[in-house]
Order: structure tokens, then sequence, then C-alpha cells
């Protein structure tokens, strides 16, 4: 066998064990006996105290116990925690919140224990409010579903607040879901319920009582929180959704005002780099150097030399030094390139990878945007404020739509709000750095995998919801809904920010030139060509820079290809083609080697959940509040 397989193979076994350590009962201790006496008051708040009498068999600190805070979707109030020895003298507690659970810590990290160990723990459980109007309701795990260790013994003593219906009081015991309940027995005297477990209960199995009680059976109890993020999220919802549509038609209105008109030449002196920014909606292509040294060398100011037998060895000549370009950003770039070459205005493209030059092309493309929409202001800038009217709604609204689901688990506005803020974060991350103005140029790997890991991460929390993952417990359908619904607002508006603009009359002038100058290089019949290059023989390259900006190079040079064409004069190649099409590529190829040697290089909540029965139906075992469990430490 290979190393390689040895090597999976030994992975595929640790991972086996890693899997199944969970499955067995704690090699440290075991429950020798378990009593709960629990008393019941009329506000449907419980007095627990537990006898938990363990067997240490090794050396340990103490123990954990583990009590669950939600139960009917939302948290409850854990009080009066106290752990005591048999002489009623306090034990060391650590008490804190982790992950929907109230955790008691008991031991001292300096002090060991082994042998029998017997533990008093007290606390009062204030259930509240229930989620059904029809009746109230015991169901309750007297002993949870997560305890790691086997359980020999266990009795209750269950205290009611006054009289009740003996014949629907049920017990079950087992594993999390069963009905079982052949495994208890128990008996009723005035408002008390006495009982024990016929044979020892084995790790994360439990015991649940589940009895219904009239409604008002309990009076003057804890009213459900109110969680005023679920109200406010459903009317941001509604006002976001309806800007958002609004935004929309109005885009789509707006464009659908834009006519194409046909032209053979490219509208209002842009050059490629202009056509390509305001084709696609202010985006700079990394590539718009290339285009730009094609498009100054067809204008005269430069040429370009291909030599073949030095791999992308190309290099520019300056032919002109008096050069007045449409931009100042052009005229300081142009000067900046050939600063790198010798006294005859002659350089190799390779000398400019260096990264002075890269961070000039990053500066040179924030002055393009700026200088190009001075000098075509073509869009609606009214349009573009209500754009981050509808992200910063959309922020609010991710941002409450979460706060609601935190604040269904721990009752608390301050922390809900502040634990909303990483999600709302990375919105925002992920619109300044990919979707504003100046940083569009950002490499699409980045984009790729900032938007998998951002997506990823809502669809596993998503997935974990869904699949009861220890979190479902903490949200209700409605709170997960909204949630989904304030995500996908998110999402359109990081779609619609960049890609919608509406243009004003010039715009619609100028864009709809654009498009009918695209279409003419698409749809241009021969006997058309012939009469142009008749009238300029060198139209077909005038006009290639634009077409490989455009992205129809290929539409373009084939309907040259049995056309006479006259070479230019600013390309030389040692391995020259008298072949059109190889011309063509040639240069195409040219214009890559160049874009690609001036592109910058860019460094790179749990709780229990309740079972699908009820009190009514005689619950399941593990189905009701409290519980939870222990384990040694």
């Amino acid at each position: 066998m290979s190393n390689k397989y040895k090597r999976l193979l030994m992975f595929t076994v640790f991972l086996l064990f890693i899997a199944t350590l969970h499955s067995y009962a704690d090699e440290y201790y075991d429950i020798d006996n378990y009593e709960v006496k629990i008393d019941i008051s009329e506000k449907n708040v419980y007095d627990v105290t537990e006898k938990i009498q363990v067997s240490f068999k090794q050396d340990r600190h103490g123990m954990f116990r583990k009590i669950p805070e939600k139960y009917y979707k939302y948290a409850h109030k854990i009080s009066n925690i106290r752990v005591t020895d048999e002489m009623g003298i306090d034990y060391k507690t650590n008490v804190y919140n982790e992950n929907g659970y109230k955790i008691i810590k008991i031991g001292s990290s300096e002090i060991f224990v082994n042998g029998l160990k017997t533990y008093f723990i007290h606390y009062n459980y204030d259930m509240g409010e229930d989620d059904d109007s029809s009746k109230d309701e015991i169901y309750w795990n007297v002993i949870g579903t997560e305890w790691n260790c086997n359980i020999h013994n266990a009795k209750f003593n269950i205290e009611l607040p006054k009289s009740f219906d003996y014949s629907k009081v049920n017990f079950t015991s087992g594993y999390e879901g069963s009905r079982d309940n052949t495994n208890i027995s128990w008996i009723t005297k005035e408002n008390d319920i006495y009982g024990f477990i016929k044979a020892p209960l084995s790790s994360y199995q439990a015991l649940t009582i589940a009895i219904p009680l009239p409604e008002g059976y309990f009076v003057n109890v804890s009213k459900k929180p109110i969680n005023y993020f679920f109200y406010i999220s459903i009317m941001l919802i509604g006002i976001t959704t309806v800007f958002y549509l609004m935004l929309f038609v109005k885009y789509k209105w707006a464009k659908s005002k834009i006519v194409k008109t046909v032209t053979f030449k490219p509208p209002f002196d842009l050059s490629p780099s202009d056509m390509y920014y305001l084709n696609n909606n202010r985006i700079i292509s990394p590539k718009f150097l290339g285009w730009l040294i094609i498009y100054w060398a067809s204008k005269g100011f430069l040429k370009i030399s291909d030599y073949k037998d030095s791999k992308k060895n190309i290099k520019l000549t300056r032919l002109r030094t008096d050069v007045t370009m449409n931009y100042k950003f052009e005229n300081t770039l142009f000067s900046k390139i050939f600063s790198y070459g010798n006294e005859a205005g002659e350089l190799s493209i390779s000398k400019l990878k260096k990264a002075s030059f890269t961070k000039m092309v990053d500066l040179t493309k924030k002055n393009m945007c700026k200088q190009v929409d001075a000098k075509y202001p073509i869009y609606n800038l009214n349009f573009d404020k209500q754009k981050i009217i509808l992200v910063i709604l959309s922020c609010i609204t991710l941002f409450v739509s979460n706060a609601s689901i935190i604040f269904q688990s721990i009752n608390d506005l301050i922390i809900s709000s502040l634990s909303s803020v990483p999600v709302t974060g990375l919105f925002i991350a992920m619109y300044v750095l990919l979707f504003t103005k100046y940083n569009k140029n950002t490499p699409f790997v980045i984009r790729l995998v900032f938007g998998i890991f951002y997506c990823g991460m809502f669809l596993f929390g998503i997935l974990i919801i869904i699949t009861d993952g220890n979190i479902s417990s903490m949200c209700s359908d409605y709170n997960i809904a909204l949630f989904a619904g304030a995500f996908g607002l998110a999402a359109l508006s990081l779609y619609f920010m960049p890609n919608a603009f509406i243009t004003n009359e010039l715009g619609n002038k100028v864009l709809g030139e654009i498009y009918g100058f695209k279409e003419f290089l698409v749809t241009a019949e021969k006997d058309e060509l012939e009469k142009l290059l008749d009238e300029n023989p060198t139209y077909f390259f005038d006009i290639l820079p634009y077409a490989i900006a455009l992205g129809v190079t290929k539409k373009w040079s084939r309907k040259f290809k049995d056309l006479d064409l006259q070479n230019p004069d600013w390309y030389s190649s040692d391995d020259y083609d008298s072949n059109s099409e190889a011309f063509i590529y040639d240069i195409c190829k040219a214009t890559s080697v160049i874009s690609k040697a001036t592109t910058p290089i860019y460094n790179s909540s749990s709780g229990n959940s309740g079972s699908g029965f009820s009190s009514s139906s005689g619950g399941s075992s593990g189905g009701g509040g409290g519980g939870g469990g222990g384990e040694s430490w």
C-alpha cells in the first residue's frame, strides 16, 4: 500500500475514533443516586432541589451541571442557584451562560475529588407563559438527556400548587423521543407525585413528566418577553421591498428610453477605455491599459514591436513628444510609461512590471473615473443617492432581523443588538470591498472567494437551523423567514447597487450611440466595410481596440477575412504573417501581454427545543423543559 493511501486510512480511522467518543459513557464517574424534589408555584415557577450522589472513578476536580434556559422558544429566568454538600456547606461554583445553557461549574482547580461525593443543587426555574392558549401544562425533564454517564438509581417528588387530574399524569424514559413509560413507577397523593425508576438509565437517557392542565391553572405567570425586533423587522422588510421595487421599476423605465443609433465610427470621440467604462456601468477593466496603448498607437503616438524570439518581449517606441490626450490622466500615464525607457524613447514592456508603476496604474483608474464622469456627466446622481439609501435600509433590516433571532434566545435588547453587529458588518464590508465606485476592479477571484465564504456561512447557518442542530430552538419559523427575507433584500441591493444606473438626456444619447456602434461592429455587411476601407485603408485597425473593449473582436475580424487590409505602420513583428486573422491574433495577444504586465498584483445556539409531542399526548423522553445534563472535569 502506498504512503498516500496509508495516510488516508489512518486519517479515516482517526475521524471514526473521534466520532464515536460521544457515544460512550464518561469513564471518570457514574451517578449512584439521583433524587429530585420540585415544588411548583401557582406562578409556574419551579423550585428545584437535586441530590446527586456521584461515584468518581479517578481523581477529578468536580462536575458541570448544564441547565437549558430555552423552552417555548424563549429563554427563561434561572435564579437562586446554590450548591452544597450534606452538611449544607457551599461548594465553590462558577455560574455562567453558554450557548443557551446556564452552566454551573462545581469544584476547584486546586482540589481533587475521588470516590463518593454528594451534591445538593438548588435553583428556581421560571417557566412563565406557555405557547398554548387552550391549556396549561407541566412538561419537564426531571432528568435531562445530556448526562454522559450511567444513572443507577433515581427517585422524585413533584408537588403541584393545587389539585389536578391524576389520570392525566404520565412519565416517559429512555433516549430522546422515547414514549416508553414502563421503567417508571409513581403514585399520587393529594398534590404530590412520588416515583422512582425501576432500572438504571444509560448515558443520554432522560426521565420526563407530562401533565396537561386546564387553562388558567397557573396565575400571574411571567409574560413572554416582547420581541420588538420582530415587529420592526416586518416593518423594515416591507419598506425596503417597496423602495427596491420603486427603484427597479424606475431603472427599467429609464433604460427603455435609450434608443440605439447605429454609427460606423466611435461616438463622441470616446477612447476604447471610455467606451468600456460607460458601456459597463462605470466599471474599469484591468485590461484598459492594453487597449489604451493600441489606441495611442493607432493615433500615431507610439509603435509596438513584437519579438517572438524572446518570450513576451514587446517593445514600445515613442514617436511623438508633443502629445495632447483627451484626459489629464492619459498625459500623465503616457509620460510615466516612457520614463522607464531609454533616451531614444524605447522600452521593453517587462519594465512596466515594477511596483511603482502598478501603483500608478491603480491611481490612474481612480483619476479616470473622476475625469470621465466629469467629461461625460451622463448619469442621474439622484438615483445614485437613492441606491445608497437602499443599501442603508438593507443593512438596518439585516441587523434588526438578526437581532430578533438572538433576542428570542437571550431576551436581552443590548446583547442582541451587539451580537448582530458582526453579520451587518460583514455585509457592509462586502459592499465597501467589492462594490463601491472605486473598488469595482477587485480581481474576480477575490470577489468569488469572498462571495462563496459569505453565502456559504449563511447557508450553513440556515442548514443547522433546518436540521435542528441545537440552533433551531433559538428562533421561530417566522424569525427564520424574516431573516431569510432580510438577507435576500441585502443580496439584491448588493447586486442592484453596482449594476443599475439611470442616465440623463445626454446619457441616453451617448449610450444609444455606443449600443448602435457595437451593433454595427457585429452586423456590418461586406459592401459597407469595403466602402469604409476605400475611404480609410486603416479603418479596421483604427476600430480594432474598440472591438476588443466591447468584446466583439472575433466577430469584427472575421468580417474582414476576405478583404484586402493595409497593415498598420504602428505594429511590427519578426514573425509577420500576411493572413489577416493571424495578424489580428498577434495584435490581440500583444494587447493581453501588455495588460498582464501592467495589471497590479493584489495581496491577498443551543438548548432543549422540545420534541414533536405535547403534554396532552403523554409527552416523550427529553421533550420537556429543563433537564439538561452534566459531566465531570
